[in-house]
């Protein structure tokens, strides 16, 4: 609570600093609290519009709330991007498992494991 007040404090002196909003957006998504991470992460990919991690912390977000084709399509935004995002793959993997399609979920984190092996094992 305190880390998420400090980041209160910071976002109420530079409203418009993208990445004070991200962070925040990042902690409340880490503590379960994504409709409140929405928010803030959504001003920063505002902001921010190339920044495939906003475009992941995004999706986590939209996916924790069960709006997953939303979700599918930040991970997509990421990939496009940064086709090599170990955590877009792992993110956009787990949002497929999620919604009930196991096959596209192994497809992700095959490429996945194949960036990044060490995250696997």
């Amino acid at each position: 609570e305190e880390a998420a007040a400090d980041f209160d404090r910071a976002a109420a002196l530079r409203p418009d600093a993208p990445w004070t909003r991200a962070w925040r957006g990042e902690l409340l998504l880490a503590t379960g609290r994504a409709a409140e991470a929405l928010p803030d992460l959504s001003a920063a990919a505002a902001l921010l519009p190339a920044d495939p991690d906003l475009a992941v912390w995004r999706g986590r977000a939209l996916c924790e709330l069960g709006r997953c084709a939303e979700a599918r399509a930040e991970f997509d935004r990421a990939l496009s991007r940064s086709s090599t995002h170990v955590w877009a793959l792992v993110a956009a993997g787990a949002c497929r498992e999620k919604s009930g399609d196991p096959r596209g979920a192994e497809s992700f984190y095959a490429r996945a494991k194949a960036l990044a092996p060490a995250l696997f094992a």
